[in-house]
This record gives structure tokens, C-alpha cells and sequence, in this order.
């Protein structure tokens, strides 16, 4: 009840707070009829009130579903972002009293905010029925026909269900292997590009492919010739829709508190706007489910969203993919009269103004160099995508390349910087992706089973990914971390590109990779680090070491006790591609069987 109390005094500063109940429209709450409609039109009234509204879900379980659709859409359901839409408010509120809501279009988000501020949520619990995602056994597979068997588990949506066969992005992943050992991150995902066709009983057979798989069939991208892949893996099998839970687009100062999501596409997706805090929230399977799945994705901040962001105090557990992506969408430039200005056409509003530093880079993600927005004017025209955006820079960028694939920019203003990520809870998720300028990474706890991804520091060219997801991260600072089987990498496309990274504090136990995985970084300091192996723990290779460096500049590692008593240990840190003079060590203790400190 405190968080309520605390929203409430918040915007009673700005109007006068009105309450909603949606039962004083009809809603039940009983956890059979549709309350969709109830909602929808308390969420209307409120709209209608104007600043100060509050939404109020009292005690009880809320249906809802297409029918609650608050916003004249045409489309076909799949097609809808969410049950509640809601625009241009200002100091709104959706409190929830012990209250849950279940979405029933597997398809949907449930709420969506568009060009609104001061928006708060709070103390709601959220899941599907039926659920977005189904789950079982492999007991088969054949790599030569792109095929594997599943056997569903009882309870869960059979594979032809429509919120399968009629979405978008079909996507699988093993998250255990026969021994109940975590490799979700260790096996490529799998893509279904037909329609599953049922063997007997509850066993179903799916065909993967697509562009990347057929491009990847005969390499060891694909998951049907992992040698992790066994009979008796568990699986799951989800149709993301890039629909979340909550969806703020365009809108300004943003909190999500005590809330819990059991299920959906995405926890909280956040496009352009600014100021966004998460906390007190949780993503995790129902206690005894036996769910293997939440959210396919937990969080994304992206599309030139500007900080501060503050991510805080949060648990989440058993995601598909990112909990965290924080990115700026590359923009393709289309068009330049003189090195001083750009244009850049693109169906996305608001996505610069006037002050903004944009970063060019090139169609093969090479940093070319940054200038300054002087001077912006915007067009709406007819013709797709319909937004040309005129840009008179601060100073002249050479050989601008705008023909198809050539450069892009990155809004290094509007990349959700600085990003606060603390005292958070991660289980059986994949990576925290910091595509940002400026962050703190601090408090937090990372456990996997072995071999998850906690933390990556990368960039996404087209050459790896068309969505050109970025910046390459730089004044990055990751401390007072607890890594539980789970490690921290970092990849930059051009050496150097990602700058200026310190890790102060971390530790580090039962991982399967190397503690640390660096390539291509400059300015990196790691100190007061423990790296703590037990005996047993298993090794994807041998030899292997706890620290890598490969063409990283101007590197200084000091305070590291480090405790592998394996014999496959053969470095504590392995080197390659650098000099004697880009490491510094300083005050090492390692107590292993033997080996040397440093190797090249």
C-alpha cells in the first residue's frame, strides 16, 4: 500500500486526484466473465477526466482480451498492440489492490501509452491464459531434413493453435539439457518456418528454416547439430509479437512499480520519450507451474529514448532472451547536398531535435565520426515510409555514403544514457545489453547454470543485424556485480570502438566461460576482482583460462585473487593479438594447479 500512497501524493501536486474503480463500471473481477469492456470504459472516463486520474483494480482476478480493444482498430487481433490504449494524458495512474490480470489474447499487449506523461503503474499482477508460448520434451530430431520432435507437456497450447501458426516470428530455444543443466545460451534458437505437423499422442514434428537458417544448415549455428542437443532436452516453442505487457511510445517521465508478469511477448517496451524507472518489479514463473518460459524479451528502452533510466531493485527470471536491451536504432542516411547535412527518411516521429550528437557509421559498423545537430526541419509526406527528417549539422562529416546498406547514425543524445542498473535479480535469462554511452551496473546478482551470458557489451551492424541496434558502449562502469555460472563479454566490431569500461569489485563462481571475454576494447580497467572455480565445474573447452583479452588497447587488471585448482587451467589471462605493453597487472594472487599468470 505504500507505493499507492507515495503515487498519489506525487500527483496530487499537479490536479486534483480522481479515482476510477473499474468495478463501479461492471468489471467482476471474479476471474470468469470478460471484464475487457468494463475496463476499457473506465480507462475512457478517465481519459476524459484529464491530469489526475487514477485506475483502480480492486481485489480479484480480471479477464480480459479483444474485446476491450479502447481504440477503433481495423485490423485483425494479432495485429492490435494491446487490450488498453491510452493517449495524451497527463499524471495518469493504474493502481492495482491484489488485483490480476489475465490478457487472453496471446498475441496482445494489455496496456499502451502513447504521447503521454507522468504515466505510473503500480502493484498489478499480469499472466495469459491461453499462454503465448508451449513447452515439452525433444525426443527427436534429424539434421539432414531440418526437423525435430517434440512431446508437449500436458496443459500447455498445442503447436497449431492460431497464436502460432499466424505469427510473425516463431522462435524455440532448449533451455535444459538431459541432466537438468541450464545451456539456453549455448544453443543457437531455433526458427520454424512452417506449420507444425502432428506425429501421434502429444508428439509434434517442426521444419526449421528461413534465410538464416538455410544460410547456416551445414555450420555449427545450427541447433540441430549442437553437440549439446540430446534427446530428453526441454524446450520451448513462443511466438513473439513485439507486443508487451506495458508499451510506452512518445511518452515522458514513466514508472513501473510492483508490478508482476508471469507471461507475454515483452514485460515493458519503452520508443522515444524520456525518464523511465523500473522498480520493485517481477518477471518469474508462477511458484509451481512448471513453466520453463516468462517473457520471451523482459525489457527493451529503445528508439531514441533519453535518459535518465533507472532500473532498480527488480527480479527477473527464466527469459527467453535480453532483460535488458537499453539501444538507439540506427537510422539509414538517404540523402546528403554537402558534408554539413544529411537526410534521413524513416516512418518513426520525434526522433531528433536540435542539440542531439549523432554518431555515423559506416554500412560495414565502422565509426566514421560524430557531429552535432544544428539545425532540423521535418516533412510529412504521403509516400512510405512517410517522415523525412532535414538535418544542418555542426561540422562536416567526409564521404557520407547514402545508397542502400551505406551509412547510418546512431543518436548518442537519445540512447537511453545514463542508464542506473542496480540491486537487480537475474535467473535463467540470457544478457544484459548496455548499448549506451553511460551507465552504472551496480549491485546486481546474475545466476544461470553454467554458461549464461550476464553481461554483453557489444553493437549490432547489419552486418550481424539488420535492426542496427547500438551505440558501441563507452563510459561504462560495472561494479559490486555477483556472477552465478555466468560471465562478462565484450566484442567490438572495429578495435577500440568500445572505450572507457571499469569493472571494480565483481566476483565470479561457476562459469563455463571465461570470467571475462574481451575483444577489441580500449581503456579497460578490471580491479578487486575474485574469480572462485569449484572443483567439477564443467568446461565447454580445454584448456582453457579465466581472463581473455584479444586486440584490446591500454588494458590494467590489479587486486584479482583468482582460485581454479583445475588442471585444464592452462592462464589466468590469455592474451592475443596485443603487445607486451597494452596489459598492466598488478597485486595478482592465484591459487591454481600450476599454471602461469599471463600467456600469449
Amino acid at each position: 500500500m505504500r507505493v499507492f500512497l507515495v503515487l498519489l501524493t506525487a500527483f496530487t501536486m499537479y490536479a486534483q486526484v480522481k479515482t476510477f474503480s473499474v468495478a463501479d463500471f461492471g468489471a467482476r473481477g471474479d476471474g470468469i466473465a470478460d471484464d475487457g469492456p468494463a475496463i476499457a470504459k473506465a480507462m475512457q472516463a478517465a481519459q476524459a477526466y484529464g491530469k489526475g486520474a487514477v485506475i483502480r483494480f480492486g481485489t480479484g482476478v480480471y479477464r480480459t482480451g479483444k474485446t476491450a480493444i479502447s481504440r477503433g482498430y481495423d485490423e485483425s487481433p494479432s495485429t492490435r498492440p494491446a487490450s488498453f490504449y491510452v493517449r495524451g494524458v497527463t499524471n495518469f495512474t493504474i493502481l492495482g489492490e491484489h488485483a490480476k490480470v489475465i490478457e487472453t489474447e496471446p498475441g496482445m499487449g494489455v496496456f499502451y501509452f502513447e504521447e503521454c506523461s507522468n504515466i505510473a503503474l503500480a502493484g498489478l499482477t499480469v499472466d495469459y491464459d491461453p499462454l503465448p508460448f508451449t513447452q515439452g520434451t525433444i525426443v527427436g530430431w534429424n539434421a539432414d531434413d531440418a526437423t525435430f520432435d517434440l512431446t508437449v507437456d500436458a496443459g500447455f497450447p498445442l503447436p497449431n493453435f492460431p497464436q502460432f501458426t499466424n505469427a510473425t516470428v516463431k522462435r524455440g530455444q532448449v533451455i535444459f539439457d538431459t541432466n537438468g543443466t541450464y545451456i539456453q545460451s549455448r544453443i543457437p534458437h531455433f526458427f520454424v518456418n512452417k506449420e507444425w505437423q502432428h506425429v501421434s499422442g502429444n508428439i509434434w514434428r517442426a521444419t526449421l528454416g528461413g534465410p538464416w537458417y538455410d544460410k547456416n544448415r551445414n555450420t555449427d549455428a545450427n541447433p540441430l547439430r549442437s553437440p549439446l542437443l540430446t534427446t530428453g532436452a526441454r524446450f520451448w516453442f513462443m511466438t513473439k509479437t513485439f507486443s508487451s505487457v506495458m508499451t510506452f511510445h512518445d511518452c515522458y517521465d514513466v514508472r513501473a512499480e510492483n508490478m508482476i508478469v508471469h507471461a507475454g511477448s515483452f514485460f515493458l517496451g519503452m520508443k522515444r520519450g524520456a525518464r523511465l524507472i523500473v522498480r520493485n518489479c517481477a518477471v518469474d514463473i508462477p511458484a509451481g507451474s512448471g513453466r520453463l518460459l516468462s517473457c520471451c524479451d523482459v525489457m527493451h528502452v529503445a528508439s531514441q529514448t533519453r535518459g535518465p533510466t533507472v532500473i532498480e531493485n527488480n527480479r527477473f527470471c527464466w527469459g527467453g532472451d535480453d532483460p535488458i536491451n537499453g539501444h538507439s536504432d540506427g537510422q539509414y542516411i538517404t540523402g546528403s547536398d554537402s558534408p554539413e547535412t544529411i537526410t534521413i527518411r524513416t516512418y518513426l516521429p520525434n526522433m531528433f531535435a536540435p542539440g542531439d550528437m549523432l554518431e555515423f557509421v559506416s554500412g560495414k559498423g565502422v565509426i566514421k565520426g560524430a557531429a552535432a545537430i544544428k539545425d532540423l526541419s521535418v516533412e510529412v509526406t504521403n509516400k512510405w515510409p512517410r517522415i523525412i527528417y532535414r538535418i544542418g549539422l555542426d561540422r562536416a562529416v567526409a564521404d557520407i555514403n547514402t545508397n542502400k546498406g551505406g551509412d547510418y547514425v546512431y543518436d548518442l543524445s537519445a540512447c537511453g544514457a545514463p542508464l542506473f542498473l542496480r540491486s537487480n535479480y537475474f535467473q535463467y535469462t540470457c544478457r544484459t545489453l548496455p548499448f549506451t554511452t553511460d551507465a552504472v551496473i551496480e549491485g546486481n546478482t546474475y545466476v544461470s547454470n553454467q554458461g549464461a551470458l550476464g553481461i554483453a557489451l557489444h553493437c549490432e551492424p547489419p552486418t550481424t543485424y539488420p535492426a542496427l541496434e547500438g551505440p558501441s558502449p563507452r563510459n561504462i562502469v560495472i561494479r559490486d556485480n555477483h556472477f552465478v555460472g555466468s560471465f562478462i563479454a565484450l566484442h567490438a566490431n572495429t578495435p577500440g570502438d568500445i572505450r572507457n569500461i571499469v569493472l571494480s569489485n565483481n566476483s565470479f563462481t561457476e562459469f563455463a566461460e571465461p570470467a571475462l571475454r574481451f575483444y577489441g576494447g580500449k581503456d579497460i580497467t578490471v580491479s578487486q576482482t575474485r574469480i572462485d572455480v569449484a572443483p567439477g565445474v564443467m568446461r565447454y573447452k580445454k584448456p582453457y583460462s579465466l581472463i581473455w583479452f584479444g586486440s584490446c588497447e591500454n588494458v590494467e587488471v590489479c587486486d584479482l585473487l583468482v582460485r581454479d585448482m583445475d588442471a585444464s587451467l592452462d592462464a589466468v589471462i590469455r592474451l592475443s593479438g596485443m603487445s607486451d605493453t597494452e596489459l598492466r597487472t598488478i597485486r595478482i594472487t592465484a591459487e591454481t594447479a600450476g599454471c602461469p599468470v599471463v600467456k600469449r
